[in-house]
């Protein structure tokens, strides 16, 4: 009969893999976290210049429409009041 002897096998960076794929674990999830930091501070953002776009939309541009809209017809009287008062544009010239 044979002797029996043992056999112990060695797996090399058995340890090192482990702490490399504990190394990448905790990478994620800092980078995870940093990621979802980064939604909610571009939320923050983009409703901030949504605010702002309303508000020059009502402060700015609907007074400039207004003052448009006012002003064409006036524009359009002073024109024709020159053209009864001074002849103008003259033909014949």
């Amino acid at each position: 009969m044979a002797d029996q002897k043992n056999l112990t096998i060695s797996i090399v960076g058995k340890d090192d893999t482990k702490q490399a794929f504990d190394s990448v674990n905790k990478n994620l999830s800092i980078t995870e976290k940093q990621a979802s930091t980064f939604g909610k501070t571009m939320d923050g953002i983009s409703s901030s210049l949504s605010s702002f776009g309303k508000k020059m939309s009502i402060g700015v541009t609907a007074p400039l429409v207004a003052l448009g809209g006012f002003a064409t017809p006036r524009r359009q009287s002073a024109a024709s009041a020159a053209m009864r008062c001074c002849g103008w544009p003259r033909r014949g010239r």
